[in-house]
């Protein structure tokens, strides 16, 4: 037997997550259309929302998430804040995951959120940007942290870091070491704001004496930067 409306609720200091079975005869397509209205009735903000077998479930904010200070990088160990969860502060172990890939429509934070997460890094670090607004970090500048914008600066950019690459791997292997602090490096961060727009304003037609276009081959440095 089961009961309709069958709904539960789960609730902590911050947020409600709520589950309700859908009525006998309901579409998801129409509950689709009254989750914002849902949400706004109880003063809400919807954080995320999943229809599935005839289940709706929806995670509610009803409260903030305290902020304290921006936490800086002592040195002593390799990571990052990136934000705060309802368990506590979530941060980035670059080290283990050397790669961070930020995505999301336009004005909703991304450039925000980098800033953010490039204010932590400790002066001794070395720390690359390339700012295809070149508007977004130009200020980071102010600070010491070298930024380059347009097309030639991210060019440039890839190049020296696939050189850095190539010259640390070279060392590890002849002192036979595995990782870049075995050997007393400090850590090194490439990032590139707008990817899409600087990668996609480099020429795709081939050179004849290389084989390969201007966009082929700052892909190809990319790639060899990402893997080692």
């Amino acid at each position: 037997v089961v009961y309709y409306p069958d709904v539960k609720i789960w609730m902590d200091e911050t947020r409600y997550k709520v589950m309700i079975r859908m009525l006998p005869g309901q579409t998801g397509k129409q509950w689709e259309t009254k989750i914002d209205a849902f949400a706004h009735a109880l003063r809400c903000g919807l954080v995320s929302s999943k229809i599935s077998r005839g289940v709706v479930e929806l995670v509610l904010q009803h409260g903030e998430i305290g902020k304290p200070s921006v936490p800086r990088d002592t040195g002593d160990e390799h990571l990052l804040t990136i934000g705060h969860s309802l368990k506590g502060i979530l941060q980035w172990d670059f080290d283990q995951h050397p790669h961070m890939l930020i995505i999301g429509p336009t004005g909703r934070g991304k450039s925000t959120f980098l800033r953010n997460l490039l204010a932590q890094i400790p002066r001794r670090w070395t720390l690359r940007v390339c700012d295809g607004k070149a508007v977004e970090f130009s200020q980071l500048r102010g600070f010491g942290i070298e930024v380059e914008s347009g097309v030639d600066g991210f060019v440039k950019q890839v190049e020296e870091m696939q050189v850095e690459v190539e010259n640390r791997f070279r060392r590890m292997e002849r002192e036979g070491k595995n990782s870049y602090f075995d050997l007393g490096l400090e850590p090194i961060f490439l990032v590139v704001d707008e990817f899409i727009y600087l990668i996609e304003s480099l020429p795709k037609k081939k050179d004849k004496n290389l084989g390969e276009s201007e966009r082929e081959r700052v892909m190809r440095l990319i790639r060899d930067i990402s893997l080692r």
